[in-house]
């Protein structure tokens, strides 16, 4: 669900001006597309549809769910701002952290009305020591606070093949 809706946020008109979320809620127990069950108590899915919704996000390009030691990574991101007025003085951050190391970059300046705005680019490699991996994002400017967080794992050839 997050990832789909983020990537229609990016494009931005471009040719999609909008979606419609099938199923928003479930009409009697039981395991559906719906993002709240029977009782309309909120499934994970309603929390992810929610944040890419917010009037201003922060997102990457989505990352491998695994990559391999010294695999390189390479991820856009950007900001999508829904907002009637530019929004000036923000700070976008990433950081990719992994067990024992992390990785960080920070982009300035203005975000333009009703826009999708590539920040910058988040390039690294892979780390060579197996395990989670972690992407952080956040933006920050008057009256403005975003964060969005991925999660992918680094594995070594032989861990991949005995899947």
């Amino acid at each position: 669900m997050k990832h789909h809706v983020e990537t229609l946020r990016r494009l931005k008109y471009r040719p999609t001006g909008g979606f419609c979320q099938f199923c928003f809620a479930d009409g009697h127990p039981g395991v559906t597309w719906s993002v709240l069950d029977d009782q309309r108590v909120p499934k994970a899915a309603f929390h992810a549809l929610a944040a890419a919704c917010a009037p201003v996000i922060i997102t990457a390009d989505r990352p491998d769910a695994v990559y391999a030691p010294g695999d390189p990574i390479a991820l856009d991101v950007h900001v999508v701002s829904d907002a009637r007025a530019p929004i000036a003085d923000v700070v976008a951050r990433a950081r990719l952290a992994w067990p024992g190391g992390e990785q960080v970059w920070a982009w300035d300046g203005e975000i333009p009305a009703d826009s999708c705005v590539r920040v910058g680019t988040v390039q690294a490699m892979a780390p060579e020591a197996p395990g989670p991996l972690t992407l952080e994002l956040t933006l920050a400017g008057p009256d403005l606070k975003c964060t969005n967080r991925y999660e992918s794992r680094v594995e070594s050839a032989s861990e991949q093949a005995a899947q």
